[in-house]
């Protein structure tokens, strides 16, 4: 078992998601937590009215775990496909897509 963390041992990333383009831009804010929330807060005012952006602050021992734990705001859905295994990538491709139809009353 590993040992717990001290607060020095937190880093804390801001990290701004542009939605739509796909990409999050990622600020180092250290270990103070106090100024990492000031950080955050003070973007958050600043896109207020942009709903194309996601803001978060995420805290950890690194940005190797945020990018682990978070992975949605790093990879793109090609990125995910490559993590399937594959026959379940296999699968995707070969099945057309199916839709439901009514047929009569239920």
């Amino acid at each position: 078992m590993n040992p717990p963390m001290s607060p020095a041992d937190i880093k804390h990333f801001l990290i701004i998601y542009d939605i739509k383009a796909r990409h999050a831009d990622v600020r180092p804010l250290g270990t103070d937590y106090d100024a990492a929330q000031a950080a955050y807060d003070q973007v958050e005012r600043e896109t207020r009215d942009r709903s194309d952006l996601d803001i978060v602050l995420l805290s950890a021992d690194s940005l190797a775990t945020i990018k682990r734990t978070h992975s949605s705001y790093f990879h793109s859905r090609k990125s995910f496909e490559a993590l399937l295994p594959a026959g379940v990538r296999a699968a995707r491709t070969r099945q057309p897509r199916r839709t439901l139809t009514g047929h009569g009353s239920v």
